[in-house]
């Protein structure tokens, strides 16, 4: 059953077009990264292929084997599978291993720049095979951590968020408000601790089994403790993997039951005031299943210190994250920030079919809905709004005080406050009048997969490639270059852009309209032909589903 499994699933992905644009996708970014900065220097550019490599096999091991494991559950592949003779650690082992696999053609792409590495000397033997493997088992250990969070209770899921909410405000009041009583104290605890040899010796294995320190020695001189040290960061990864896999196979058939047949979960969301429309209540109940609140307390956190050290810089306390807000300047400041929390208050509506859908039941409950009801194009329209709203407004009010913060401090104007938030509004719009044309289509995962990833990743990645390309006048026709420009002060964009106060506003302009234009023509022709569309559609997947 596994080698069954893995040949059909390997053959489909050789012949996908997308898994082959992924690969080139990704080799061309290590080829531009490596060239832009480190030409004539092999050391730099050996160690920028390594860390491109590292993350390179989390991010694709994290789409490709965690998201598999996390959407098996919800698939009507797994109610024949689960009744079959075969273990759970056989069925999340073919799943994972077919992730894996994918993931190994991802990074395989990069590994001829590896063989390119070992046959000019730039490094040896040892670390081109570390460079092979290592990322590949960081790869898959991030995508099995990402289903085993997936798969565990609803409680404990709750419990964690709120742990680390509690960690955030914890930091907040001993760092912040007793800062004065309590860092001298805190410093000295921890110079008091770090001569002890218990912390001595976590701190050596620590450094010892550390991939990404592994990965920055590469490109030196091979000491001869490196392919020790190799082996015991493999041994460290695939024991993490073994516990895993017997993880997610001991919680499988209960996340199961729970996905397909609920649990009794007590929400808020009921008491929202979502008007008389039926779709909206559903919108909010699907929605609000997972908030992701880690990222968004992350985030709150991360732009509320920064906005505050924009307004009180010459009064800021020494001892209260003075490194971290100066690595988050040198990254980019104001503008990195509400450029990130823009995108992430835009992944829930590239997402959109992914938001209503969670399995094959809801697909066939909402088809019921359909051809059962007057609901029209509008009422799908103002449901998928308040859908992207509930999972995008904490991002948007971070970004309103982060502008809020660089207009107060004097960085930027208020009118530039005013243009960049109607400049955030046509994009949010161009990218949910998308997400609304492909929800009418009513695509398969697969699909929503693909170009819920295109507006999520693919473009603000485009965007960051041509600047790190040196071409800040290409980066300024896309949406988020500009907002990035434009939230910069006007010297830095002058200077270090090349763009005039003229340039700059016929772009902004220019990109207003067109992507206001381009939403409206998308919406009103997906408006008028939305239910004919929307019920063949569904009706094709049935018909489909029943042979």
């Amino acid at each position: 059953m596994l080698r069954a499994h893995l040949g059909f699933q390997m053959r489909r992905t050789a012949r996908t077009f997308g898994m082959r644009g992924t690969s080139m996708v990704f080799v061309l970014g290590i080829s531009v990264w490596i060239w832009v900065g480190s030409a004539g220097y092999p050391i730099l550019a050996v160690h920028r292929l390594a860390t491109t490599l590292l993350l390179g096999g989390i991010v694709a091991g994290g789409c490709l084997t965690g998201w598999r494991l996390a959407q098996f559950p919800k698939s009507r592949s797994a109610e024949f599978q689960l009744v079959t003779p075969s273990s759970d650690i056989k069925l999340v082992l073919s799943q994972a291993s077919a992730g894996v696999l994918r993931t190994a053609l991802v990074l395989a792409a990069g590994w001829p720049l590896v063989a390119a590495a070992w046959g000019a000397k730039w490094v040896d033997s040892q670390q081109a095979a570390t460079l092979v493997f290592v990322p590949l088992l960081a790869g898959a250990l991030a995508g099995l951590m990402l289903a085993m969070v997936a798969y565990e209770p609803a409680w404990l899921r709750r419990l964690l968020e709120r742990l680390v909410l509690v960690s955030i405000l914890l930091y907040l009041l001993l760092f912040g408000l007793l800062g004065s009583y309590f860092v001298p104290r805190f410093y000295a605890w921890k110079a008091e601790f770090a001569r002890s040899p218990v912390i001595t010796t976590a701190e050596g294995i620590e450094a010892w089994i550390n991939p990404f320190r592994l990965m920055r020695e590469i490109g030196g001189y091979s000491s001869p403790e490196f392919a020790w040290r190799a082996a015991c960061v493999s041994l460290v990864l695939g024991c993490l993997i073994m516990l895993c896999l017997f993880r997610l196979s001991a919680r499988l058939r209960n996340h199961y039951y729970e996905e397909n047949y609920g649990t009794v979960r007590h929400r808020r969301t009921s008491r929202l005031l979502l008007g008389i429309n039926p779709l909206s209540w559903w919108t909010a109940r699907r929605v609000s299943r997972f908030k992701g609140n880690v990222n968004l307390y992350l985030a709150c956190v991360t732009v509320g210190l920064y906005s505050c050290w924009l307004l009180m810089r010459d009064q800021w306390p020494s001892w209260l994250a003075v490194g971290q807000l100066r690595l988050i300047e040198s990254a980019g400041g104001e503008a990195m920030l509400a450029a990130a929390c823009l995108q992430m208050a835009l992944v829930p509506t590239a997402f959109l079919a992914g938001l209503w859908d969670s399995n094959m039941q809801e697909r066939c409950g909402r088809l019921e809905l359909l051809l059962t009801t007057p609901l029209g194009g509008k009422q799908f329209l103002t449901a998928s709004l308040k859908a992207a709203w509930i999972r995008g407004r904490g991002y948007i009010l971070c970004l309103l005080v982060m502008w809020a913060a660089t207009a107060a401090s004097g960085k930027i104007s208020w009118s530039s406050c005013i243009v960049l938030c109607c400049l955030s509004l046509a994009y949010a719009a161009l990218c949910f009048a998308t997400a609304f044309a492909h929800f009418a289509r009513a695509s398969t995962d697969k699909a929503i997969t693909s170009r819920g990833f295109v507006w999520a990743v693919i473009a603000p990645l485009v965007t960051v490639g041509l600047f790190l390309a040196g071409a800040p006048r290409l980066a300024a026709l896309t949406p988020l270059g500009t907002i990035y420009i434009a939230a910069t002060p006007r010297h830095t964009w002058s200077v270090s852009f090349h763009l005039g106060t003229e340039s700059l506003s016929l772009i902004v302009l220019a990109q207003i309209v067109t992507c206001f234009g381009i939403a409206y023509l998308i919406v009103a022709r997906t408006l008028t032909g939305f239910d004919r569309t929307i019920r063949a559609s569904q009706w094709n997947r049935a018909e489909s589903m029943s042979h």
